[in-house]
């Protein structure tokens, strides 16, 4: 349907704009916190009601005011006796103006078919019925059990799940709006009950100017179960927001796209999803990748989610060419691990190619237009060494001969022989001199290929398989059995959980953690050095105290008022603190808390509390 929405956010986007004309029944807002949907959606709202509809706006505290009527500290809320029945139209005004739910319960009052598909739902789902009870000029929503149960109060004694349903099908059923936007519709509620909320949407949403019955839908959520792509018009629906940019969609697609995507979209589950919430989704080929990578990373103290990153597998480079594309055309800035066949074989060399940035590079390197060119050439290099190999006697190539009589098809034996140049370069080289340069430019180009695909996000594994990484694995360098990767899985991961320091994990994958670390783009939260800048503020304080000769031992150190000894003992204890005429030696030590080792240092009169910093 036709809606146009223009919304303009120059200190998220600077000077671009958002535009969108066309809509459907069911849309998303999906992204990382703090990208700036919420306030898209006041804009949102205003756009709705210049091009003619009846939007409601439901914010993500819209059960404000429907909390048990006393906190722990004994404040009450501005219901605690219920709804003022003479207030009905300031509950209305005011739950418009703040994007709040409390007017549901007016609406389930005074508009009886809507009460009755909610109590249809209550009593078919949860064996519970909603009566309206009016005491002393205000009514109170009352929840009784409908078998024996008692009846007891909605607002008090029910759980936060049941309001948030009972709210959102009340505004669902409602006639009066025709364009809801809901922040955050997931609030409270378990994966199923996300699940039938979708579905109730799903038999609502529609073009109201073409079916009065209908509404559409805005859903700004964190929440992959709520995700429900089944077309690729669905998949249209979807606005992603990146922070520093205006959000995208998918527009237009070449009819390659169009047939790749629909065909990725039934595979598409929760755990794939979450790309569309991270600010750097990482995907991998299979399970146990994902699960060694992340096991790898929160060993070492690395903050994946801190960092909104994470890992995804999808079983294989085909899928891992598929979400290429389309985080390609939704401008969402992923990064893909994949083993080094993926030069050799398969469509995602073709989307490397393809990209801009990695096209860039390509040129600046003088090796090609693009980057199947410079494969190209590479092929022919390694088809000739694998003659030569083919032909060779040398028993030391004796392994990568039964490779190359293995492999099934072309693909598999120019990889075969990439990985004899990459890990067995010196034998080569010894063995078939005449090769030697061959040998060298595939080298060399490889490097060059590896980073042109990192231009574009791809990482490859230089070693061939994550397994050729792993101290376990001892089969064969080219072709790894699938009963190996499992086993092999196995093995590393007790090992990982059998070693929680990170001094192991460090040397045991050593050429494997540069390739994460890059891929992730690690943050790290540096303790010691805010630690330092408190203590270089507790070393000025000592300073300018014994300066004005208030304090000349460690006694009157803890004693002194602007020393503020009480504050900095839960990071410190003193040691010593020694006078020579004008000057002292004050000798501390971290708390076992801060630090298990209990580091020692000192300082002077003298030390520049400033640039202080630890060890």
């Amino acid at each position: 349907m036709n809606i146009p929405v223009s919304v303009r956010m120059p200190d998220l986007w600077g000077d671009e704009e958002f535009l969108k004309t066309e809509w459907g029944g069911l849309n998303y807002l999906v992204g990382p916190n703090g990208s700036g949907k919420t306030r898209f959606a006041v804009k949102l709202k205003a756009c709705l009601s210049q091009a003619g509809m009846k939007p409601r706006y439901l914010s993500a505290e819209r059960l404000s005011g429907l909390e048990k009527s006393r906190d722990t500290l004994g404040h009450t809320g501005a219901l605690h006796r219920g709804f003022d029945i003479g207030q009905f139209s300031n509950y209305r005004s005011w739950s418009l103006e703040q994007g709040l739910a409390a007017d549901a319960f007016v609406i389930l009052k005074q508009k009886i078919d809507v009460r009755i598909r909610v109590e249809a739902f209550l009593s078919g789902i949860f064996g519970r019925r909603i009566r309206f009870v009016e005491e002393g000029g205000f009514l109170k929503p009352k929840i009784q059990r409908i078998l024996g149960g008692g009846e007891y109060s909605m607002k008090e004694d029910e759980c936060h799940g049941l309001k948030e349903l009972i709210t959102l099908l009340a505004f669902l059923y409602d006639d009066e709006f025709n364009a809801l936007i809901i922040d955050e519709p997931e609030l409270h509620l378990h994966p199923q009950f996300e699940t039938f909320l979708l579905a109730e949407m799903r038999k609502i949403a529609g073009d109201p100017q073409a079916r009065t019955a209908a509404k559409v839908f805005f859903l700004i959520t964190h929440s992959p179960y709520l995700l429900d792509f089944r077309t690729l018009d669905d998949l249209r629906q979807c606005v992603v927001f990146h922070g520093n940019e205006a959000p995208t969609f998918i527009g237009n697609l070449s009819s390659q796209d169009e047939y790749r995507l629909s065909r990725l979209l039934p595979r598409l589950n929760t755990h794939h999803k979450q790309f569309f919430f991270a600010h750097r989704p990482i995907f991998v080929e299979g399970y146990t990748d994902q699960q060694l990578f992340t096991l790898i990373q929160d060993t070492r103290g690395k903050l994946l989610g801190a960092s909104g990153a994470c890992f995804i597998d999808v079983n294989g480079k085909d899928e891992q060419d598929f979400f290429f594309r389309l985080c390609l055309h939704l401008k969402i800035d992923a990064q893909f691990v994949t083993d080094l066949d993926g030069i050799t074989r398969g469509n995602l060399r073709n989307s490397i190619s393809d990209d801009p940035r990695s096209r860039q590079f390509i040129s600046a390197q003088g090796i090609g237009a693009d980057l199947m060119h410079a494969l190209r050439e590479l092929y022919q290099r390694v088809d000739t060494v694998s003659v030569a190999i083919e032909a060779s006697t040398a028993a030391n190539l004796e392994e990568v001969k039964v490779a190359l009589q293995q492999a099934s098809d072309t693909e598999t034996r120019r990889y075969s022989s990439l990985i004899a140049m990459l890990h067995k370069k010196d034998i080569l080289v010894r063995e078939l001199p005449q090769r030697a340069a061959d040998i060298d430019f595939v080298i060399g180009r490889v490097e060059r290929i590896a980073e042109a695909a990192k231009q574009a996000g791809v990482f490859l594994l230089w070693q061939g398989s994550v397994e050729n990484y792993l101290a376990s694995y001892t089969g064969s360098i080219y072709n790894i059995p699938s009963n190996a990767k499992a086993s092999t899985f196995e093995l590393e991961r007790d090992f990982i959980l059998s070693n929680p320091g990170s001094t192991g994990i460090e040397s045991r994958y050593q050429n494997l953690i540069p390739i994460l670390d890059e891929a992730v783009g690690v943050r790290e939260v540096n303790l010691s050095q805010y630690l330092g800048y408190a203590i270089g503020a507790f070393i000025g304080k000592v300073q300018l105290a014994f300066e004005r000769k208030e304090i000349e031992s460690l006694d009157s150190l803890k004693q002194h008022g602007s020393v503020d000894w009480p504050t900095y003992e839960r990071i410190l204890n003193v040691v010593s603190f020694e006078v020579t005429g004008e000057e002292f030696v004050c000798r501390v030590k971290l708390t076992p808390i801060i630090d298990p080792d209990e580091e020692e240092f000192e300082f002077t009169d003298k030390t520049i509390h400033s640039k202080f910093k630890l060890a």
